[in-house]
Parts: C-alpha cells; structure tokens; sequence
C-alpha cells in the first residue's frame, strides 16, 4: 500500500468533539498478526465514533518495526502535535506504538505528547487516567517489550538451527557460490574469478591492480558491475572460501533500531563451522595471503615503507612487536619495541639500526642457504613435519570430541530456556557457547597446523632461500617479499 501522509487542515467542529488522528504500524517481525492497516484504521474510527472523536488525519508506517524510534510518520505526529493540529492519537493497540527495546522510550513518547495536549488512545486497551488504567498501560508496555525478546529468541533459535547445519540464511550468496536447496554450491564459472585474486594477490599485486585486471578481462561483481578496490578487498576477506560458515557476526540493533554493519560481536556469540561450505581456496593459499595483507597494513602506516622485517620480529626482553621508528632529529631509521613507545609495558630494550639488524638477518639466511646447511634444514623438517601431522590429528580428534559434548549441552539449555528463560540459564548458556567458540577456534588452529604439515614439501622449504642468493642486489620491496616468505 503506498500512503502519503494526510495534510491536516483546522476544521469548524463541535466544542465538545475531539481532534484525533489515526496512527497505524504494519511492522517485519509481525507480518502474519492478523493487523492489517486496513484493519487497524477501521477499528481506530469505530473507536472515534464511539468516543466522539473527529479524525482528522492518518499517518501509517508500513513495514516498520517496532523497535526503531526513527518511523517517519510516528515522529511527524509528534511535529503536528507541537502545531496543535489534534487533541488525540488513536491507535488500535499500544504494541502498534510501545514495542520499544527501552520501556522508558514509550513513555517518553507520551509525556511529549501530554505536553502538547494530546491524548494517547487505544481500542483495545483501557489506558485511561485511573489508577487501575495507569497499571493495565503499564503491564501492556511490559508484554510488548517481552514479546519483542520472545520474537527475536524463536527466530534467533531457527537461524541457529540453519546455521549449525550451514544452511544459506538469507541474504546474497558470496560470489563463487550458488545456493541449492539451501546449501552453498560453488559457482564454477564464478569461482574462476575468485581464484584469480588471490593468485594475483600472492603474486604482490595490489587492490586496484587485481580490479583492473578483472575488469580488462571482463569479469563482473556479483551485482554486474566493474570491480572496485573494496569488492577484491571483501572477497580477500571472506573467510567462506576456505569452506567456514560463519553466521550471527553482525551486532544487533541497539535501542534506537540501528545497527554498526562494520562491527562485529564478540567471538562467543558467532556461530563458526569449519569445512562446511565447498572451499573454493585452499587453506594455505588463503593464511599466506591474510598475512601478506597484514604487513601491507603495518606497511602503509610507515614513509615509505623502509622496513624489512616490519611484522616479523619480535622484541627479546618483553614479546611485543619490534617496528620501524624513524628519528628525525638524526634522519635515521632504527627497530625498536612498540610496547615502550607506546607506554603499555615498561620494557628496557633499546633502539638498534635498521641496517644492523636487517644486515645480521639476511647474512644468517645467506648462510643457511648453502647447500650442506640447507641439507640440515631439509632432514629437520622432514622428520617434524611427521611429528606435527600426528599431533595435529590427535589433538584435533580430542577437541572435535568435547566440542560435540559442549554443543548437546547447548541444545539442551536452549530446550530449558523455552520453559523457563531465567537468568542462571542465560548465563549458564553464555558460559557453554563461550567454550564452544573457543574450542571451534583450537581445532581451526590444528587444522592450519595438519594441512601446512602434510601440504609443504621440500620445495617450499628450499624456495624462499633460493631468493636469498641474490638479494643483495634488489630493492628494498623485492627484498622484503622474499623476506616475507620465511
């Protein structure tokens, strides 16, 4: 229905007949509540006539929630009220205005009103000045904000159970994927696209390098249109395709109805499965490049991007970040430790030459590049490879194990909380996810460690040392890619 808001006039009435307008709300979460708009403005007039109310204008917020105090036509009343275009504001019932996550923001709504003169009625609800009138609009106003969390349990609980079988839940399927029969298929010709950055990416070229390059080929984003800087970012990012479902990351509304879509909640309260998407990026591929785009990050804070080993050093006395400072007093570049610049721990390091430490780290390189020591290096990897492959699927196993454990008693919580929602539970269930999360991160963190083990060969060992034999004649960037490699 499209409705244009009524332009009330000052109309020549009985002494004795009231104002009122109609204000009607058909909100997403109630969509089969039977309160129609039309619905509703019928029952509101049926009231006036009773009552000996003249309505003289309707305002309708259509598919508006009830949390969101920013509905255009429920604050135009509030306009129109300060103009004294009316004396009351009937709607059919106090949920149709009042479901506000805050109790109070209802009753602020009304003293704003009363201020002006107006009165709040409801067909369905007997809110008038009495004592008894005042404790019925109050329980009411209580029961619509219980009925909000109520709403948002059952329909948080049903996406919970999509998500933990990964099933799509809305919304737009990441580019590289189709969705069949709610599952997440990869795209073929799409997934080509997908592959292509990441290559592109490991290969040191940039956000705007990769997006001209898709668009020359004449590639598309999931919506049709060229790529940008931002869309090669967000695929870069997107964790779905190493084959992670993750759901819940996007915080909910605050008390106003809006929402931060560039924050995210905490890890306890996402819901993360590992291998339950088609991966479309193999596991390696993809922390190789999240680490690549972590020093570029580090990197473009600093002129110039002087450093060799920004990102990949550590300091000795205290474990924090040991990066570039540049002293300009004596137009000098120096490593120092980030934790005493910044104050965050009392560190007693001092500050040494850029070249002194990066000159002392290629020559250790250059020196296990030979080949008698590069025979040591590949013998000790081969033997610990097998070792960690080991650990890794023991440990795995271990955890996978008591993650199942955790999730049965999650479920079994969520069965109480449908009885009885009291606050133990709630915390209690807080406590479980919270575990969850953290065991879904451990056994994410062994997987890394199992597939690195059995993917990495002697060839990937030996690779980034061959760089090293000619590295005193390259540019510092060239430099620091093969650095970047150890």
């Amino acid at each position: 229905m499209s409705f244009e808001r009524v332009n009330i006039q000052p109309k020549s009435i009985n002494r004795n007949t009231l104002r009122g307008v109609v204000y009607a709300r058909y909100s997403t979460e109630m969509q089969s509540d039977g309160y129609s708009i039309d619905g509703q403005v019928a029952e509101t007039k049926k009231y006036a006539y009773l009552n000996n109310i003249n309505i003289v204008g309707i305002y309708v917020d259509e598919a508006q929630s009830g949390q969101k105090k920013d509905r255009i036509e429920f604050n135009n009343i509030l306009t129109d009220a300060k103009d004294n275009q009316f004396d009351a504001v009937i709607v059919h019932a106090l949920s149709r205005a009042s479901r506000f996550q805050n109790i109070t923001d209802y009753y602020g709504y009304k003293s704003e009103l009363e201020k002006y003169g107006v009165a709040l009625h409801s067909t369905t609800e007997d809110i008038t000045n009495s004592e008894i009138g005042e404790v019925i609009e109050f329980f009411t106003v209580c029961q619509a904000k219980n009925e909000i969390v109520k709403i948002r349990s059952n329909v948080m609980r049903s996406m919970k159970y999509k998500a933990s079988n990964a099933e799509f839940n809305g919304g737009y399927a990441p580019l590289g994927y189709k969705i069949i029969d709610k599952k997440y298929i990869i795209n073929e010709d799409e997934s080509e696209i997908i592959r292509h950055v990441f290559s592109a990416y490991l290969d040191g070229k940039g956000y705007l390098a990769i997006a001209n390059e898709l668009n020359a080929i004449g590639y598309t984003t999931r919506f049709g249109k060229d790529f940008g800087k931002n869309s090669v970012h967000s695929i870069i990012n997107n964790i779905k395709y190493i084959g992670v479902y993750e759901y819940n990351r996007t915080p909910s509304r605050d008390k106003n109805g809006s929402r931060n879509s560039h924050s995210s909640k905490s890890s306890e309260d996402v819901i993360r499965i590992d291998d339950a998407i088609p991966a479309i990026i193999d596991k390696k591929t993809w922390y190789e490049v999240q680490e690549i785009m972590s020093h570029r990050k580090r990197d473009r804070q600093l002129p110039n991007s002087p450093y060799l080993l920004s990102g990949l050093i550590t300091c000795g006395n205290c474990g924090a970040s040991f990066g570039g400072k540049y002293m300009k007093t004596r137009d000098k570049y120096y490593y120092g430790c980030f934790a005493k610049d910044n104050g965050s721990a009392k560190c007693t390091s001092l500050y040494v030459p850029r070249d002194v430490i990066e000159n002392a780290l290629i020559d250790y390189l250059k020196d296990i590049a030979k080949p008698a020591n590069l025979k040591t290096v590949l013998a000790y990897f081969e033997n610990a490879s097998k070792t960690m492959e080991f650990t890794t699927t023991s440990t795995k196993r271990d955890l996978v194990a008591r993650n199942k454990e955790l999730k049965k008693e999650s479920n079994k919580i969520m069965d109480m909380m449908l009885e009885i929602n009291s606050p133990s539970l709630q915390s209690r269930l807080r406590a479980v996810d919270a575990k969850i999360s953290e065991l879904v991160s451990l056994i994410a963190d062994q997987e890394v460690l199992r597939v690195m083990a059995m993917n990495t060969t002697a060839a990937d060992i030996v690779a980034p040392f061959e760089g090293m034999k000619n590295i005193d004649s390259l540019e510092r960037a060239d430099k620091k890619a093969i650095l970047m490699r150890f």
